[in-house]
């Protein structure tokens, strides 16, 4: 017999993941569930079919950590199988990214009922969490039962209107996911949100950043842009998920330059597939503009798993962006993490390679060029505008900001 994850979306139940004794892992949506619903992922199109494991694994991959060391420390804390997602999923699938929860009916997950949290709490939670991902260690502090994706280590907490943080639990689902700086990456949360609000003073569309500090740790702060409030004031999920997961490909996978992972063709096809041709241009000219951004700006970590869809019933959006480091700082290589027409280094990359790719995007060339003319022509005054935001509000003078504003001009000559 196989054992099941129940998944309800938006609280609505929509479907079911099964695994076979030998393993095989498929997912089906619940025969009530209508067309004009939401759907769990473009790569599962509602319907009445089974999904094989080609499909269903690397989508539920893609709502874990990307790290094998968190992925082991959720293993042992529950003493599942640090390989198989579904097992991973029947302990932490209440809250992910999106609108999802997985249930099961024989592994309980009961979250620890919400606390305040004081700066204290909160410090010693992150370092924690900073050990899990580095070498594997279960944290004891607190048992939070939700499953963030990516490399880095990270919290999601409740931000309350009175500014104090809780734990999520039940219904009080997360707001705010913080990132504690990594040791080897001196001062990443401002480099971060000196791109992000950059990349916003260029018209992007970013999700909400600030940097802060709890105690000693130095962390970058992120409004998740998949909860709303009603006009009620109840917070809900919005249903999202990354590029990855829309094109069936595993974390593993996620660079083109390393992985030979989705690159601008695959997207390029995927939305095409959008149900609404006005929806599949608007997508398609965002990213675009996003794709400009990130080289520019000299973003080596821009791949396919930092861009997602949000879904609603039919219409699909690109969601707003994250995860965007200008990384010239730290000794990289300065390459993309997409081809750009075949080229990787950013100082080969011309205004026709990028043309060459919004054509791909079925975007005008005359629209492409002014987009990336007006980058290349506001680069440099919107992350200085950027860096006197930060420094306005910040206690001390924040020199990265222009450390990072002088390497990026230096790397634009």
């Amino acid at each position: 017999m196989n054992a099941e994850l129940n998944i309800k979306l938006n609280g609505i139940s929509c479907g079911v993941v099964s695994q076979s004794r030998s393993g095989n892992i498929t997912i089906q949506y619940d025969p009530g569930y209508q067309e004009d619903q939401t759907p769990i992922s473009l790569s599962m199109p509602i319907g009445q079919i089974e999904y094989p494991k080609k499909v269903a694994l690397p989508f539920l991959q893609g709502l874990l950590p990307d790290n094998e060391n968190a992925l082991r420390s959720i293993a042992k804390r529950y003493g599942a199988n640090q390989r198989n997602p579904f097992s991973l999923l029947k302990h932490v699938g209440h809250e992910v990214a999106g609108a999802l929860e997985f249930t099961s009916g024989t592994v309980e997950q009961p979250m620890e009922s919400t606390r305040l949290l004081s700066e204290s709490d909160i410090e010693t939670i992150l370092k924690e969490k900073i050990n899990e991902y580095e070498d594997g260690t279960v944290g004891t502090s607190t048992k939070i039962n939700l499953s963030l994706a990516g490399a880095q280590a990270k919290l999601a907490l409740r931000l309350n209107a009175d500014g104090s943080w809780q734990t999520p639990s039940g219904e009080d689902i997360s707001t705010h996911i913080i990132k504690p700086v990594p040791g080897r990456w001196r001062n990443l949360d401002i480099v971060e949100h000196q791109t992000m609000l950059a990349a916003s003073y260029l018209g992007l569309n970013v999700a909400q950043t600030q940097i802060s500090q709890f105690g000693a740790t130095q962390v970058f702060i992120s409004e998740r842009y998949d909860r709303k409030k009603t006009p009620e004031g109840v917070l809900e999920r919005i249903h999202q998920e990354d590029l990855c997961q829309a094109l069936s490909v595993p974390p593993s996978k996620k660079y083109q330059r390393d992985d030979g992972g989705p690159g601008v063709g695959e997207i390029c096809r995927l939305f095409q597939g959008i149900y609404r041709s006005t929806e599949q241009k608007k997508v398609a000219s965002e990213f675009f503009r996003a794709l400009v951004f990130n080289v520019a700006a000299r973003c080596t970590d821009a791949h396919a798993k930092n861009y997602s869809l949000i879904l609603g019933q039919r219409s699909v959006s690109l969601a707003p962006l994250y995860d965007m480091s200008s990384t010239v700082l730290y000794g990289l290589p300065q390459k993309s993490a997409m081809s750009i027409n075949s080229k990787y280094k950013f100082s080969e990359i011309t205004s026709s390679d990028l043309i060459f790719e919004a054509k791909r995007l079925k975007l005008e060339p005359d629209w492409a060029e002014s987009v990336i003319q007006e980058t290349n022509v506001n680069l440099l005054q919107a992350f200085s505008d950027a860096g006197n935001q930060i420094r306005a509000g910040a206690s001390n003078a924040h020199p990265t900001t222009n450390a990072l504003l002088n390497a990026l001009s230096d790397s634009r000559r």
